[in-house]
């Protein structure tokens, strides 16, 4: 017993020494040290380890093999031409980017049944497998963004992978339109390879699932880790993923030749696959914890609605990973502002309107101009709670009002004259001036003159000096080039949010968002309001449409001022359909006015109508208190003034 003791011991001190040994160095240990050992052993005994050797290489006769260095060599030499190929269509009309990009493409699918075959039929070499699957990874990212002009090429790529077994019966067909989606491949063949490691790997091979999921991850993003699971479909939504990538109606069922009924929750099971034994369908249920507990990590690092959905999908326990999810996002709400509108988003998910407010009250410092949809949702969560809603309104307010003080701030940048108080006065003096009229117009377009920001159209040092020697200015460009053009190059870029709330700010869409919001919520029309007067004090000249239409103008013809464009044209909707109510709202309350005034003078000349109890003229009816005093243009002259 001491001896199978010792013998043990010694094999696992071994094993330890000889996996940390370079492969160079485990080469030389076998073959000078180990293998000289069977020439000493029992007859029999060296007769059983070549038995064991002879099987193992019957085994893994006619193995495909994996040269991931010539591949990625080939690869390399192809991306290296589509570089080049990109430069030389600069001078010639002839380019070979279609033919490049489908050559690479080509060699690809060639390769992934013999990456699937090595992991799933042979069960080996899963390290190598899961290296050349990141090589095919980092090559479709690489070709999604090359440069070399239009993307039509490359997104709307017909490309084909049949995955067949040594024996030649089909697995599996793909029939992609778009090289992007190439990426389904990939996952399935991921999924396999870990269920192969987990149903035959040793220890130690099982302990480096981890690490792959991690490299998945980092190479692909998350998403691709649920992809995975799902055999490249999203789980949340399958269908009208096949549909929108244009694949066959039969792209993700396997083509089965043997006779025989196909069981139908097998069809339609995002975790199963009808090519699986017994062994491996076994193993789905590890690799889904698996799974789970690296996104789990990476939600309670960087947490955010989607991934708070997509371990909501997967997880075969969604009330403890809820609660645990929920959790991590309380944690973690007020360390960024990236954590805290994920904690927003995923708190209004959930209908957690008391969560919200309290997520509110100790970090509402953290949300930027660009979370205003995440708030606007949560806003409207809290104010369907009767006892939760007059905390809605003030906020609903201050946004509106700080959207316009963003307006006003990024007007000033070309105006930088409009809201002095002689310019103001002017200003007064041309809306007393006959709508239309030809003296008006002129008028406003000196104002607007006086107004502009001087040097805004200067030339350049350079040319100036050039000018003062004799030498004529160039013509102007016709078009104003835009010097942050390149932020909208990517929606969907992460690192240009700063830079584009910046200097882009959405200020349209964030003062469309709190206008549509204060309308869903109780008492909002009298908020709305008080934020027209407030805005028309900020910006008196928005109740002159035709001042606001030559600002329109001026600022049309620079690209990098349309957004501001598109954020006054909205304030100044507001304005005249606010204006527009108010006017409505006076000339009823006018209306009703006189009829009591009438009744009021024919009862008191009845007798019989002494005891009238009708109320007096001047009271105001519900919802128009404070209308009456709030100060009209001296020129605005009804409904029939709204433009």
């Amino acid at each position: 017993m001491s001896l199978a003791s010792s013998s043990r011991s010694d094999s696992s001190s071994f094993t330890q020494i000889y996996q940390a040994l370079p492969p160079d160095v485990q080469t030389d240990l076998i073959e000078n040290h180990l293998l000289p050992l069977l020439d000493v052993l029992p007859k029999e005994r060296s007769k059983h380890i070549i038995s064991i050797a002879s099987r193992k290489q019957k085994r893994y006769a006619g193995m495909p093999l994996l040269n991931y260095d010539a591949k990625a060599t080939e690869i390399n030499g192809l991306l290296y031409e589509l570089d080049r190929d990109a430069k030389r269509s600069l001078l010639k009309e002839r380019s070979n980017r279609e033919e490049l990009l489908e050559e690479t493409m080509q060699s690809l699918a060639s390769w992934m049944n013999d990456i699937w075959s090595v992991v799933y039929e042979y069960q080996t070499n899963f390290m190598l497998a899961h290296k050349c699957l990141l090589l095919a990874a980092r090559t479709l990212d690489t070709l999604s963004l090359s440069r070399g002009g239009c993307k039509c090429s490359f997104m709307n790529m017909y490309v084909s992978v049949v995955i067949k077994q040594k024996s030649g019966k089909t697995v599996k067909s793909f029939h992609l339109t778009g090289a992007h989606n190439f990426d389904r491949v990939l996952s399935w063949i991921w999924r396999d390879l870990f269920l192969s490691v987990l149903a035959a790997g040793n220890e130690r091979q099982k302990k480096q699932v981890p690490q792959m999921l991690h490299e998945i991850e980092e190479a692909n993003g998350w998403p691709s880790l649920e992809r995975i699971l799902c055999g490249g479909r999203l789980f949340m939504n399958d269908d009208d993923d096949v549909t929108d990538c244009g694949d066959d109606d039969d792209a993700w069922e396997d083509e089965i030749s043997d006779e025989g009924s196909l069981l139908e929750h097998s069809r339609h099971c995002p975790f199963h696959s009808e090519h699986w034994s017994n062994t491996i369908s076994l193993q789905m249920a590890p690799l889904r914890r698996l799974v789970e507990k690296h996104l789990m990590k990476i939600f309670s690092v960087t947490p955010s609605v989607g991934l708070y959905s997509a371990v909501q999908a997967i997880t075969a326990d969604p009330d403890i990973a809820q609660a645990r999810l929920i959790q991590l996002a309380q944690d973690g709400a007020l360390t960024c502002s990236d954590s805290f509108v994920a904690a927003l988003d995923i708190f209004t998910l959930e209908n957690r309107p008391d969560r919200v407010c309290s997520l509110l009250d100790s970090g509402s410092h953290l949300l930027r101009p660009r979370d205003a949809t995440s708030l606007q949702e949560a806003v409207s969560l809290v104010s369907n709670n009767r006892l939760l809603r007059p905390r809605v309104l003030p906020i609903v307010e201050k946004e509106l009002l700080d959207t316009a003080r963003g307006i006003k701030a990024a007007l000033l940048s070309p105006f930088v004259h409009m809201l002095d108080p002689q310019k103001l006065v002017e200003m007064k003096q041309i809306t007393a001036l006959l709508p239309g009229s030809s003296t008006r117009q002129d008028r406003v377009e000196q104002w607007v003159d006086s107004v502009t920001t001087p040097g805004s159209n200067a030339p350049h040092p350079m040319a100036f000096a050039a000018m003062m020697m004799g030498i004529p200015l160039p013509a102007a460009d016709a078009v104003d080039p835009d010097p942050m053009g390149f932020l909208e190059l990517d929606q969907n870029d992460p690192d240009l949010e700063d830079l584009r709330d910046e200097f882009r700010p959405k200020m349209k869409e964030r003062f469309e968002g709190w206008r549509e919001t204060a309308v869903l919520v109780g008492g909002g029309s009298t908020t709305l309001v008080k934020v027209y007067k407030e805005v028309v004090q900020m910006m008196p000249f928005l109740e002159a449409g035709d001042i606001v239409d030559e600002i329109l103008n001026r600022l049309s013809d620079k690209p990098s001022k349309h957004h501001v464009c598109d954020a006054l044209e909205e304030v100044h909707a507001f304005v005249k359909k606010q204006r527009k109510k108010l006017a409505i709202a006076a000339d009823k309350l006018r209306r009703r006015e006189a009829r009591q005034a009438s009744a009021a003078e024919a009862s008191s000349a009845s007798p019989s109508s002494r005891g009238s109890t009708s109320p007096p003229g001047n009271a105001l009816p519900t919802g128009l208190v404070g209308i009456a005093s709030f100060p009209m243009s001296s020129h605005f002259g009804g409904i029939e003034d709204v433009d």
